[in-house]
């Protein structure tokens, strides 16, 4: 039998809370009506769940587990750091602040190209 100190409790409890408690509870906030916490933009393009956005969600959330684990166990290096920064905090952030503020930098969406209209089918007994 193994002998547990605190310390390894304290990484058994983030370990749960970080890869199981928090992204079941965003997704959950995210989809009930009674919160106005949604980050669903983060994983959906045009009303459909994206696999390349999960794909890259997935990642970047096990790389910030991972790196807060490692503090715990003070394994870490600021230049760990700083590459976590600098690969995934930046460009999350980016993609946060630009959909609550909108990225169109004040431009309405183009139109839709309109399209022409085919002719009328030819009429039975009509000259052709």
């Amino acid at each position: 039998m193994t002998d547990l100190d605190l310390k390894d409790i304290a990484f058994y409890t983030m370990f749960v809370v970080l890869f199981f408690i928090v992204p079941w509870t965003v997704v959950k906030a995210s989809y009930d009506e009674r919160f106005e916490f949604d980050l669903s933009d983060l994983w959906v393009f045009n009303d459909r769940i994206d696999l390349f956005r999960v794909m890259v969600l997935i990642a970047f959330w096990a790389h910030t587990s991972s790196n807060i684990l490692w503090t715990l166990v003070q394994r870490i290096t600021t230049a760990d750091w700083l590459a976590y920064a600098g690969v995934w905090v930046t460009p999350v952030i980016i993609r946060m602040v630009g959909a609550a503020f909108g990225s169109n930098n004040g431009h309405p969406a183009p139109a839709a190209p309109e399209q022409p209209t085919p002719p009328p089918p030819p009429q039975p007994g009509a000259p052709q």
